[in-house]
């Protein structure tokens, strides 16, 4: 294995003398750094000790969690050019990513340069307990998901809040909602800076008198003028009664009212059908550094089992749940999506593809759009 290194580093170092340039460094190592401290950025510095030109053609990193720029102009003997790179990290732990170069000086070579390090857990913060941002306060998740529910008993669930603010929330006993949907105070109508706060959600399926996958909003009031209207979005999935299935012209069960909240009936003879929450999220003005994460609901309207083969992301962001994953007809999942900050203000676009096995629409991009400002919560 040594001998092996030491050949491979023999040839990369041939190749960059035949070159005659200088680089800083082949391989950089930026240690042990948290979560909140990414994307990790560096500049590799390239310097042309030739007697001719020497252009960088192209830089191909090894995924697409990076992305590269480098001197697009011809780099004259004696002075410097840089390729710089940028890792938006996926996961946990150690990382090593590698860049192709291609170069002329004036024939073509190719090097390789890496970029490794470890990624360690953030420390915990009320910012990352609580990272989906709603105004002055912050909650768990985007979407109070009820998930599956089975049968006709009413279903409760406590759902927390952060206030991130400087000032005390005061909330009023105004509350709007569905006439099948609850909420209560856990404890208090007031949540001091910088503590949690909680709402207690019931859900009655009896009520809502329809079964399949539904999306709804609930209103909260407060006395505070700098957020007096607070919305919060549900998500459930009603299961049909006994006394709601029929049959249909083939003899199959058929869930009467199976639908959509859009009111589109779903098809059990209908091959795998994906429908997204929406195709697009505005999620206004965020500032510098803070972290941002939303949330995508995707469900099966067909007849048959969906498969989700890959969630790819684009440069700039993260997909932090499950990116290969089945559901069954009716059934719905919640992609995690993060916003990875590239150091830039003003407006900017994050996208990510769905591929599956939908065969009217097999892959589906889906984008969010935030505009950067300075400052700081």
């Amino acid at each position: 294995m040594k001998v092996i290194k030491w050949l491979c580093c023999w040839l990369l170092l041939s190749c960059i003398a035949k070159a005659q340039i200088q680089i800083s460094e082949v391989v950089q190592n930026v240690g042990r750094i948290s979560k909140d401290e990414t994307p990790v950025v560096h500049e590799f510095v390239i310097k042309n000790q030739g007697n001719t030109a020497l252009t960088i053609q192209k830089v191909i990193p090894d995924c697409a969690c990076s992305t590269v720029s480098f001197t697009q102009t011809p780099i004259a003997p004696g002075k410097s050019g840089s390729i710089k790179v940028v890792f938006a990290p996926y996961k946990l732990g150690p990382f090593q990513k590698i860049f192709t170069v291609h170069i002329t000086d004036p024939q073509p070579r190719v090097f390789t340069l890496k970029l490794e390090g470890y990624i360690a857990p953030s420390p915990y913060t009320p910012e990352a307990a609580f990272p989906y941002i709603n105004g002055v306060l912050r909650f768990r998740h985007k979407n109070l998901n009820f998930g599956t529910i089975a049968g006709q008993a009413v279903v409760s669930k406590r759902f927390e809040m952060y206030n991130a603010g400087n000032d005390t929330i005061v909330f009023t006993e105004r509350i709007e909602t569905p006439t099948h949907i609850r909420v209560y105070f856990d404890s208090s109508l007031v949540i001091p800076p910088g503590r949690v706060g909680s709402i207690v959600v019931t859900y009655d399926p009896k009520l809502k008198k329809s079964a399949g996958f539904f999306q709804e909003n609930v209103a909260l009031f407060t006395k505070n003028a700098i957020q007096p209207r607070v919305e919060v979005n549900m998500i459930a999935n009603i299961l049909p009664s006994s006394e709601d299935l029929l049959l249909n012209d083939n003899g199959k069960i058929l869930p009467a009212g199976m639908a959509r909240s859009s009111g589109a009936p779903a098809n059990p003879d209908a091959g795998p059908r994906m429908q997204v929450s929406e195709q697009m999220q505005n999620l206004g003005e965020i500032y510098l550094n803070v972290g941002l994460v939303t949330e995508f609901v995707i469900y099966n309207e067909g007849g048959k089992t969906l498969e989700v083969f890959d969630i790819k992301p684009f440069p700039g962001c993260e997909i932090i749940s499950e990116k290969k994953f089945s559901l069954a007809p009716q059934e719905f999942a919640v992609i995690q999506v993060r916003f990875i900050h590239d150091g830039t203000l003003g407006k900017q676009t994050r996208r990510f593809v769905i591929v599956s096995n939908d065969e009217q629409n097999p892959e589906q991009t889906l984008e969010l759009q935030v505009n950067v400002i300075t400052g700081n919560k």
